[in-house]
């Protein structure tokens, strides 16, 4: 009862402490819960006076930035990673968890696999309240999240202080001059940002490209890269953007999955299969009509999905053998998004997953 009152005391403390301001609170809660009461008013000293009389974004962002320095080691990355997404971008579980895999920010234990700790990581960040529920299906299990504006504000200054991410912009002359291992453009692609590619382990496209030259997507410099996502390009993909893949060998984790429907792309470069290390590859919502014989070399991959239901028609369904027999070998996910009863046949001899 004696430990009951003291919960209650200190609580109230941190409450009036944090301003009652929402996302104070739901931050300090989210350290709360993950602590014992006995460490709670240790917490309590760490709070920035200022938040009880100065609402200010300053004393916000000290607040979100001592949750974080709280976060335990393995979470600290997958925080940070976030940073690559727009402002108030929704992202979605599943391919935020197979880039942070793709990573190597997740490892398998207690008999857990990579993608259940993964979700586990996820399932942690949103329970600390330091990034926001937004998707949820009818079983209650969230399926996409967004982050805070002044949490997002945090993050990219942390990941730019510790060379984490480089988001580019619209300044046409941007130079950075320094190394970075992930690159996400927002504005416009364009040649100017000089940094050392070598190191770069992840580019993602959210911009449009520059009427002049650009640099290629696929590029011999990023030989180091693990992971290249082009959903959000807003420009259409053409054959000649992937033709040299192959050189990139260290990949695990492709999406051409093309949320604008214009794309140009209409098959994989057999070289698809030097990447010996490839985890994932989202081709869905193109027109590519043909998997080359080279994928069933990928002996890694664990999920693949392409054609939305549109596309898949485009498949030679008399000849299956040519598009599908090659990856039915392999140990992966078969996402054909289709009606199951349709293409029974076709699919029997993969792992469908739904």
């Amino acid at each position: 009862m004696e430990n009951d009152v003291k919960m209650r005391e200190i609580v109230t403390k941190i409450v009036k402490k944090s301003g009652l301001l929402p996302l104070a609170i739901l931050t300090i809660g989210g350290m709360l819960a993950t602590r014992e009461v006995s460490e709670w008013q240790s917490i309590y000293k760490q709070i920035p006076l200022e938040l009880e009389s100065n609402r200010s974004l300053e004393a916000m962002r000290r607040m979100v930035f001592l949750s974080y320095n709280h976060l335990p080691s393995h979470l600290k990355s997958c925080f940070l990673y976030l940073a690559i997404f727009p402002e108030d971008f929704e992202i979605q579980r599943t391919r935020l968890v197979e880039r942070w895999i793709a990573e190597g920010f997740i490892t398998a234990r207690d008999g857990l696999s990579v993608e259940e700790v993964g979700n586990s990581y996820f399932n942690d960040l949103i329970n600390r309240s330091i990034i926001q529920p937004s998707g949820v299906n009818i079983e209650g299990v969230v399926k996409s999240c967004r982050v805070h504006d002044i949490v997002r504000d945090v993050m990219i200054a942390i990941s730019r202080d510790e060379n984490f991410v480089y988001v580019a912009g619209n300044n046409l002359t941007s130079v950075v001059n320094k190394t970075f291992r992930h690159v996400a453009y927002h504005g416009i692609m364009c040649q100017k940002i000089n940094m050392d590619w070598s190191h770069v382990r992840s580019v993602t496209v959210f911009g449009d490209r520059s009427l002049g030259p650009s640099p290629s997507v696929c590029s011999p410099d990023m030989r180091m890269l693990r992971t290249l996502d082009l959903e959000n390009a807003q420009f259409p993909l053409a054959q000649k953007d992937i033709s040299s893949i192959g050189l990139l060998r260290h990949l695990k984790y492709v999406n051409f999955s093309d949320s604008l429907g214009d794309s140009h792309i209409y098959k994989l470069p057999r070289s698809i299969g030097k990447l010996q290390g490839l985890h994932t590859l989202n081709i869905r919502a193109g027109y590519i009509t043909e998997l080359p014989t080279e994928i069933s070399k990928l002996k890694t991959l664990q999920s693949l999905r392409c054609a939305r239901n549109g596309s898949f028609e485009r498949f030679d369904l008399d000849n299956p053998k040519k598009c599908l027999l090659a990856v039915s070998c392999l140990p992966m996910q078969f996402t054909p998004l289709v009606d199951p009863s349709e293409r029974a046949e076709v699919v029997a001899e993969l792992h469908m997953a739904w």
